[in-house]
């Protein structure tokens, strides 16, 4: 009975010892882990890099800066839409979201920005928020059109390039129109000093 127990000891130490074994080496994975399996960014952020990685590259680092400025003022704006494609902006026209098929989204010099907390409902929706405006200021500080200064529609989420699709360069502005000259006042004859 003593070889028995003592062969049962021995196999229940072994037990032990490969059960404290497993224990350690999960416990150490788990602590350089940190404890958790590593996620990377919200989905939210995922859509909004990649729609940033769509626009040409110099006014893509325009509208970063944009972002920027946006979230030194304590809002959280993500990028909803870059560049389009033709069928995209068809479908945008079509359903009554967009005018023109001439977009500047189509070259990737034109995005949509929204603060991720609000989208376009509650304060959103109206077009005076302080967001939008925050979004225009930052948006002229970059040298870029705002959608909220146009005066037939206003588009409050839209930035875009000075510069049309396939311009490049300055963008070209329209010509000053010129005032009309006021006529010339001949000089009025000098006064004649008389020495005596």
């Amino acid at each position: 009975m003593c070889g028995v127990r003592s062969e049962m000891m021995s196999r229940l130490k072994l037990v032990l010892a490969v059960f404290v074994a497993l224990a350690v080496v999960f416990s150490v994975g788990a602590s350089i882990a940190g404890g958790k399996k590593k996620k990377g960014p919200p989905a939210w952020q995922k859509r909004s890099e990649a729609a940033l990685a769509t626009l040409e590259q110099p006014f893509q680092k325009k509208v970063a800066a944009v972002l920027v400025r946006l979230r030194k003022k304590g809002w959280e704006p993500v990028v909803i839409s870059g560049r389009r494609s033709i069928e995209q902006q068809r479908k945008i026209v079509a359903a009554g979201r967009s005018g023109t098929m001439k977009s500047r989204h189509l070259c990737g010099r034109a995005a949509d920005v929204m603060d991720r907390r609000h989208g376009w409902k509650g304060p959103a929706a109206n077009p005076n928020f302080k967001f939008w405006t925050d979004l225009g200021v930052a948006a002229r500080a970059e040298g870029l059109e705002w959608g909220g200064d146009w005066k037939r529609v206003k588009d409050v989420p839209h930035i875009q390039s000075p510069l049309g699709c396939g311009q490049k360069g300055p963008a070209k502005k329209k010509p000053a129109k010129k005032k009309k000259a006021a006529p010339k006042k001949k000089p009025a004859p000098a006064k004649r000093s008389i020495k005596r």
